[in-house]
């Protein structure tokens, strides 16, 4: 029933309102002011019973709201605030699992390339017309104007890298290069003359398989310290310390092994090479280091080799991406990794196109193909891990430009070797 009162909805058997209107009394002509009903309840008296249902309310209200506000989530840093020099424990009273929230705080550094292939070829074709009419002398001066556009649009951290070589410096070591050189041509070819004979033109093609074979490391070690120690980031100067003849060690052996395999021990090589090139490498006084496993490619080697007989070679291009990328993802600096993720389709899509565009251009199209090339690398490569770079501190190293003459003289394609840099 409805109250005449409060006009509140009521059981049928109760015999007052909440209000305090009595059911049972005779009804009385409703002359109160409106406004007198909306006076707190508590003013008027109740029955025992009915204050314990009001009291029963107020206290599952109660255990509703703190329910609510012990279930409500909290934002990450409340939660860590609360949880700091805290210790959480289990209902048996052992320490509880750490409870803190992960959150991946690596720091990841990027590389960023700013070349323009325009520019490039702009400098491509001047160094041409300039090393025409100088008779090839203005080559040198024109191969480090592209290393260095090359290095001064490439950044990290906000800085860009420097390259400080200098023409005269490659111009001396191809005469230091081409006198050796020269001279040993000379003493094989004396003695061809001298004692003619296919015997002697067997010991001279030796000869120059023996030089080739010696010299080729050498020029990689040299060429290796040459340039890291002319390329420097924030003032601060990269070196190379390897040794030649603990290089000459890996290689020679290497070397043969891999001629009486039939290029299996190809793979070891290659990898003893990464390891040795990156783990003497040096920024200022800080190291790189190399802790890739040997053998952990070697299957996908064997792999790579069997399907590329039936694909054309194609199929070498997704080995060559899962190749670098483990290389580089084993590569570390200080306390930080690097990462790269190269896709083989991506990998094969890059050296067609290139490979498209030096052939229809006639080689024109080199210097696009450069920057096609580090860009390339760049967009995927990063550096994650913790990294003080204030701590880094000088300590450069000046050797000569003769060991990069040599294997220019030699034609020798050294930047499957070498570290990109």
């Amino acid at each position: 029933m409805k109250c005449p009162n409060c006009h509140a909805i009521v059981p049928n058997s109760w015999k007052s309102c909440r209000c305090g209107h009595d059911f049972l009394a005779p009804d009385k002509p409703d002359t109160k002011d409106r406004s007198e009903s909306t006076k707190p309840i508590e003013t008027v008296s109740k029955p025992a019973y009915e204050k314990r249902d009001i009291e029963q309310e107020f206290k599952e209200h109660l255990m509703k709201e703190n329910s609510t506000e012990k279930t409500r989530v909290l934002p990450v840093e409340e939660l860590t605030t609360e949880l700091e020099g805290k210790e959480d424990t289990a209902d048996d009273g052992s320490l509880a699992a750490d409870i803190t929230p992960e959150v991946d705080d690596t720091i990841k550094r990027r590389l960023n390339f700013l070349g323009d292939g325009s520019t490039l070829f702009g400098i491509h074709l001047l160094n041409i017309f300039l090393t025409i009419i100088t008779v090839g002398i203005y080559y040198f001066w024109g191969k480090i104007k592209i290393r260095r556009y090359m290095y001064s649009q490439s950044e990290f951290e906000g800085d860009r890298f420097e390259f400080v070589g200098t023409g005269g410096e490659l111009l001396l070591g191809f005469i230091k290069a081409a006198l050796l050189l020269g001279l040993l041509a000379f003493a094989a070819d004396f003695i061809k003359r001298t004692h003619p004979g296919i015997y002697t033109e067997i010991a001279g093609g030796f000869i120059v398989y023996v030089v080739i074979v010696i010299f080729t490391p050498i020029a990689l070690v040299l060429t290796q310290r040459y340039r890291f120690s002319r390329t420097s980031w924030r003032y601060i100067r990269f070196s190379f310390r390897g040794r030649i003849r603990s290089f000459l060690k890996i290689y020679i052996p290497g070397l043969i092994l891999t001629t009486i395999t039939l290029g299996i021990y190809y793979y070891f090589l290659h990898h003893k090479t990464r390891k040795f090139l990156v783990d003497h490498s040096y920024f200022g006084d800080t190291k790189f280091s190399y802790d890739g496993e040997i053998n952990a490619l070697f299957g996908k080697f064997i792999k790579a080799i069997i399907l590329s007989l039936f694909t054309f070679g194609i199929y070498w291009f997704w080995f060559a991406a899962e190749r670098n990328n483990y290389y580089w993802s084993h590569t570390k600096f200080a306390n930080a990794r690097f990462r790269l993720n190269i896709k083989g389709f991506e990998y094969l899509r890059l050296k067609s196109v290139n490979l498209f565009l030096i052939i229809f251009t006639l080689g024109l199209a080199y210097p696009f193909v450069m920057i096609r090339d580090t860009r390339f690398l760049f967009e995927r490569l990063r550096l994650e891990g913790d990294l003080d770079l204030f701590d880094i501190i000088q300590d450069a190293r000046s050797p000569s430009a003769f060991g990069e003459e040599i294997a220019d003289i030699l034609d020798l394609d050294l930047a499957g070797m070498s570290l990109g840099i």
